[in-house]
Order: structure tokens, then sequence, then C-alpha cells
């Protein structure tokens, strides 16, 4: 078991602490929806990338007002997730390209955000779909990273 805290840039007040249950080897993500003392995160457990040539490309859900989405290429002519949920992730590994993609709703065409990505052999990459607004949704896109820890 540790406490998480997360704080705003050069203070030492935490805009929120929380609880978190670390298993060793375990991949996790946390996803705070709000910033505010009391949020509770959405905890995801990740799968790991098995397979080193590939790279592992895992899409959250985290905006609550769009319904179940679809992830594709800018182009509309690959699927690479569909019907994901609300507070639901899914992962698959990929050949390592680089790619423009787009979230639509559940077997739409029409793009509601998008994103790129330039992927390597064996890395982890998310995305990220949040509310942007409360009009409007942004994807993220990000390489994943562990950093040793230094004990500072």
């Amino acid at each position: 078991k540790r406490s998480l805290s997360v704080h705003p840039t050069g203070q030492k007040k935490p805009i929120l602490v929380t609880p978190v249950d670390v298993v060793r080897g375990q991949p996790m993500t946390l996803a705070f929806k709000e910033m505010k003392t009391d949020s509770v995160p959405t905890v995801f457990i990740d799968k790991a990338n098995s397979n080193k040539l590939k790279a592992l490309l895992t899409f959250y859900h985290l905006d609550q007002k769009t319904g179940k989405m679809d992830i594709l290429s800018a182009d509309g002519n690959t699927k690479v997730f569909s019907d994901v949920a609300f507070g639901t992730s899914s992962s698959i590994q990929v050949n390592p390209i680089t790619i423009d993609l787009m979230a639509t709703k559940s077997g739409g065409k029409t793009s509601l955000a998008g994103a790129s990505l330039a992927m390597t052999q064996g890395g982890n990459y998310s995305m990220i779909l949040l509310p942007d607004d409360g009009k409007s949704i942004v994807l993220r896109a990000i390489q994943n990273k562990t950093e040793r820890y230094t004990g500072k």
C-alpha cells in the first residue's frame, strides 16, 4: 500500500492524496477525472509488452459524455480500437510506425479528436480521450516511460 499525492509545480501542499495498492511487476495507470481533494482515481491494470519487436498501444476512454468510441487511422480505413466504453481501456500490439489517429463515435467516420504517434520497437504508448472544455474532447498520445527512482 502506498499513498500518492499530486502537487502543483513548486508547491508543498498537495491538491489531492489517495491510497494506491501497488503490486510488484504489475503495470497500472491511474486516471483522475478532476483535480479535487476528494478525487478517487480510475485504476486500470495494464498489459505488459511481451513482444519487443512490436509496440504496445493502449486506449483509455475517460469522457463520460461521448458514449462508446472507436479509434481509426486518420484516413478512416483502419480501425485500431472499436466500441470502447467510458471508464475502460483496450490494448493492442502493433507494428511500430508513425501514424495519425482519430477518435470517432462507435461505428462512425467523423473525427471528434485526433493525435499523432511515432512508435518504436518495444515501446509502450497511451492514447487518452478526455473532456476538453465541456463541449468537446481531446485525444492525447504519449509514450509511457519507467524512470528509475533515485530517492530524492
